[in-house]
């Protein structure tokens, strides 16, 4: 599960980005992009879970945006707190945590489904 959330952090990062949202502290230092890729484990595997289609599919889009939103809006005292809060996994009222794990890992390779996060989050409110 730990890749899955070091999964999250980096696709919650690229999202952030791909959206205009600034994940910084008002200090004016900038996250590095670079930095999340670097630490991720460059010959890790993929789910062997198949990626879910349909209702489970349109759940986790709309949790895990609402989750990005709720968790950019919160005004954090301490920037670890920002981004512990990105790379937590939202709680899913009926996703399996292998149908987490494959969507998490298909928003790096599935254009269509990190389109649909990307303008959820950018829609929110």
């Amino acid at each position: 599960m730990t890749r899955v959330v070091r999964r999250l952090a980096e696709v919650a990062l690229l999202v952030l980005v791909a959206t205009g949202c600034s994940a910084a502290p008002e200090s004016g230092t900038e996250p590095s992009a670079d930095r999340a890729v670097e630490e991720s484990s460059p010959g890790a595997t993929s789910t062997s879970s198949p990626v879910p289609t349909g209702q489970v599919r349109a759940e986790f889009v709309a949790t895990l945006s609402r989750h990005l939103c709720r968790a950019q809006d919160t005004v954090y005292d301490d920037p670890g707190a920002l981004a512990d809060a990105h790379r937590s996994l939202p709680e899913f009222a009926t996703i399996t945590e292998s149908q987490a794990a494959a969507l998490v890992e298909a928003l790096s390779t599935d254009a269509a489904l990190t389109a649909e996060l990307n303008a959820a989050v950018r829609s929110c409110t």
